[in-house]
């Protein structure tokens, strides 16, 4: 056995290529790549090998697996020749189960693949399949996909003995680690690179140079708070490199009532942000960009929507710049003045439809249907606002407000 992978490992090397045999492959967040042997997996810890991948963006753990629990179909019928007896095979198998068995609470926390030859109910006694896992696998040469957004099995890509067109297929990973994603719910002292490290998992954009006194990380629920506390003991809560003075010195209030304040802040919000992505997933359907930020949704490099967060009204621009735009009346003047590609693509997508699917709602006063020269910047202000709170999606709090009510109905940014 030990003489056979050493061929395939060699030769695969040899083409740029991994083998991997009861092995763990990792890229990191910088796009660096390795591999973390048998023997080194078996004797970390788990506490180590967290560590290690701490900052990972994906991991496969792969073998063959082998087929130590198929009763039907094994290597008494000659699936390995006369390489592999029974034996050797349910020994290979047991060592693949053991292995994935050590390191399943580390890689449930990962963007991890279980990347096997047969498939789990051959290597494993447990056939059930983890809801954090991706698993890929062969040999039956009967392909099956399952995927129905927890369970995901991908074996449709079976090439058999004999194709004369094989091809490589892709799925889709999620790029983003959560650093702090072993951490017990509570209040921890973090450094300035732990917190950067944070944000560059969860692939938002921060610049953060500040020399920092004391910085606190808040976990509860699975959301994140940070906090700073200068040498003077006054608290702010950071947003990106941003900071906002706290009223209150006592970090431990703010933990306490995070839920709270969350609950005030998401309950709204999920309402306006649905109403966001019904108006983009339509500027999409035409063409446009469709990209959310705070309350702005663009349809290319000029022309944007902005949609009120106290009534929900939509205003469509052009702008040249943060300080000059052109309001038009709706969406579709805007589109047939300033983007003809897009409303030419619009009147196609409304032939036979009943449904307008950009009749957004305007606010109530139109004085012209021609465009209106608009020199103020007071809707880039609330849309930072809105930003802030958008990252609850990333389950970061970024914001606080002096009342931090029971149930709210609206979004709290006027306070």
């Amino acid at each position: 056995m030990d003489e056979i992978v050493e061929k395939y490992r060699t030769v695969l090397k040899e083409n740029g290529m991994y083998l991997l045999h009861n092995d763990v492959f990792y890229r990191n967040e910088s796009d660096d790549i390795g591999i973390i042997q048998y023997d080194e997996l078996i004797r970390s810890d788990n506490r180590t090998l967290m560590e290690k991948l701490r900052c990972t963006r994906l991991v496969i753990l792969g073998g063959v697996g082998f087929s130590g629990y198929n009763e039907k179909f094994n290597a008494n019928d000659g699936v390995y020749r006369a390489a592999v007896d029974r034996n050797t095979e349910i020994q290979e198998s047991k060592k693949f189960e053991h292995l994935y068995d050590k390191l399943t609470d580390v890689l449930a926390k990962k963007n991890t693949v279980i990347f096997t030859h047969m498939p789990k109910k051959d290597w494993c006694v447990d056939t059930n399949c983890h809801d954090d896992f991706v698993y890929v696998s062969g040999h039956t040469h009967k392909n099956m996909f399952f995927d129905d957004g927890v369970k995901r099995i991908y074996a449709d890509n079976q090439i058999g003995y004999r194709n004369e067109s094989p091809h490589l297929k892709n799925f889709l990973m999620d790029g983003e680690y959560d650093y702090f994603g072993d951490y017990e719910d509570g209040i921890y002292e973090i450094t300035s690179q732990e917190y950067q490290d944070f944000y560059r998992g969860k692939n938002i954009s921060m610049t953060f140079n500040r020399q920092v006194n004391i910085l606190y990380m808040l976990k509860k629920n699975g959301y994140y708070c940070f906090i700073h506390k200068s040498k003077t003991g006054s608290l702010s809560m950071l947003n990106g490199g941003a900071l906002k003075k706290l009223d209150m010195n006592d970090v431990n209030y703010y933990y306490e009532n995070m839920d709270s304040m969350i609950a005030s802040i998401e309950t709204p919000l999920k309402k306006y942000t649905a109403y966001q992505e019904s108006i983009a997933n339509e500027i999409r359907r035409i063409g446009g960009y469709g990209l959310i930020h705070g309350c702005i949704i663009d349809i290319d490099y000029y022309n944007h929507v902005y949609v009120n967060p106290l009534d929900m009204t939509v205003r469509s621009y052009c702008a040249s710049n943060i300080i000059n735009k052109l309001v038009y009346p709706n969406l579709v003047a805007l589109l047939k003045n300033e983007c003809p590609e897009l409303y030419a693509n619009y009147l196609k997508l409304i032939e036979g439809e009943k449904l307008n699917p950009l009749a957004v709602k305007q606010p109530k006063k139109e004085t012209s249907l021609l465009p209106q020269e608009y020199l103020e910047t007071d809707i880039y202000k609330v849309s930072r606002e809105i930003k802030k709170m958008q990252k609850l999606n990333s389950n970061v709090l970024t914001t606080w407000y002096d009342i931090v009510p029971e149930t709210r109905n609206e979004l709290p940014y006027k306070k």
